[in-house]
């Protein structure tokens, strides 16, 4: 298969620290208010519905990745991380 070049990190709980989220399941304002809360989003884009829409199933997605993967134990990483 493909090896990764390099991975690129930002700030999430490392996949091998439990966890019990399940945003991903919610409906759509309570996803809405989580990505309001972390005030990385034009306020522009949130109060357009269109383009929430557009966007919302693939951050959807996005946080079910998050909350879903479980990394395999002794798991490494056989490339330079970048954080």
């Amino acid at each position: 298969g493909v090896k990764p070049v390099s991975l690129f990190v930002s700030g999430r709980r490392a996949p091998s620290r439990h966890r019990s989220e399940d945003l991903h399941r919610k409906g759509d304002d309570a996803l809405l208010r989580e990505i309001r809360a972390l005030d990385g989003t034009a306020q522009a884009a949130l109060d357009d519905e269109d383009i929430v829409r557009m966007f919302l199933p693939s951050l959807r997605a996005d946080y079910k990745a998050i909350e879903r993967y479980r990394s395999a134990p002794g798991a490494t990483i056989g490339c330079p991380v970048v954080a």
